[in-house]
This record gives C-alpha cells, sequence and structure tokens, in this order.
C-alpha cells in the first residue's frame, strides 16, 4: 500500500490491536503488523505480516515507518500475578521497546518518528 501515512504495529493479534490495526487501514493507514509467525498471520488486506522475535523486526521492517505503535509483551491474564510473572511481565514489556527503539536507532530512517 503506497501511503504517506504508514505504521508499524506489535500486538497486532491481540485483543487491542486487532482491533486498532482495523481502525488504522479504515483511517488511511498503511499497516505493517510485527508477528512471530507471519506465515500464520490472518489480517485483512492491506494489513500485512512482517516477522519478529519478541525483540528484533525483520530487516528494513521498520525503516520505512512513520510511527510505531507497540502492544505486545507477555499476557497479563493468564493466571495469578506472582512475582515471578510480575517480572515477565514488565520485561517483556521494556525489554521489547527497548530493542525496538534500538533497532529503529540503528536502521537508516527517512521519516522521522516522534516518541509520545
Amino acid at each position: 500500500m503506497a501511503t504517506s501515512r504508514e505504521i508499524v504495529l506489535s500486538g497486532a493479534t491481540g485483543l487491542v490491536g486487532k482491533r486498532l490495526a482495523t481502525s488504522l487501514v479504515a483511517d488511511g493507514w498503511g499497516v505493517r503488523a510485527l508477528t512471530r509467525r507471519p506465515d500464520k498471520a490472518r489480517f485483512a488486506a492491506p494489513i500485512r505480516a512482517v516477522g519478529w522475535d519478541g525483540l528484533r523486526a525483520e530487516a528494513s521492517a521498520l525503516s520505512w515507518a512513520k510511527s510505531v505503535v507497540h502492544l505486545s509483551g507477555e499476557p497479563i491474564f493468564g493466571g495469578p500475578l506472582t512475582p515471578s510473572q510480575r517480572r515477565r511481565i514488565r520485561s517483556s514489556r521494556v525489554d521489547s521497546t527497548r530493542a525496538i527503539v534500538s533497532q529503529l536507532r540503528s536502521e537508516e530512517h527517512t521519516s522521522e518518528l516522534q516518541s509520545r
């Protein structure tokens, strides 16, 4: 999809991510969804699945983006919130956010990304 409004979305298979991806497309955004299993991902066109391992996206997956929305992480509704579960939840979000920022910084970007 050729659009000047292009976004990378992690967590696009989750409860919030699915709805957000659909809404973004309806509003004219090009969406690339980061997913661990792009071969199994089922997104309505024109959303495109892009592989990532939770810490690193496919080469150039982020280089064209105007924005990145990062929603993925350890599920929070998966049983009792034990201290170790809380650490996994926090780590899954903090580590992956840092990794995305690091990848954005290391790739040549023609777009201007803003952190909010």
